[in-house]
């Protein structure tokens, strides 16, 4: 006897993955991704291989690596567009969520006003850098 692998949904937008019964009925219905919002799609209930399904690093990802390369120089707003982060205030705020320390930087304009600079990532004292 042949055991079925279960049937799973993928979110296409944030690749979240739902095991579920009504894998399919789900799909035809339109429901969409509880997590995100985005389209569902089937997927096999099997283990991916590593190098099978290269995807491309998350935004958060990509935001953590412009900011480091700064170098503790301020990154702006039109380098990180350059860079492809497309909504870099979600993306700051899911890296501040996992515990990472950015600062904002301003600049003082005559007029009293601030002026954003750009985003930096803050260095923690006795922390290895990785």
């Amino acid at each position: 006897m042949t055991t079925q692998s279960p049937t799973l949904v993928r979110c296409e937008r944030c690749r979240a993955v739902i095991s579920s019964a009504e894998a399919s009925d789900m799909i035809r219905h339109g429901v969409t991704c509880g997590v995100c919002g985005g389209t569902l799609s089937l997927c096999s209930g099997h283990a991916r291989r590593a190098g099978a399904d290269a995807r491309a690093p998350s935004t958060e990802r990509r935001l953590l690596g412009v900011l480091r390369a700064a170098d503790g120089r301020p990154v702006g707003l039109h380098a990180l567009a350059e860079a492809g982060i497309d909504d870099p205030a979600n993306a700051i705020y899911e890296l501040e969520r996992a515990g990472h320390c950015i600062e904002r930087e301003y600049a003082e304009v005559t007029t009293g006003r601030r002026r954003l600079l750009g985003y930096r990532l803050r260095r923690v004292r006795g922390a290895a850098v990785s």
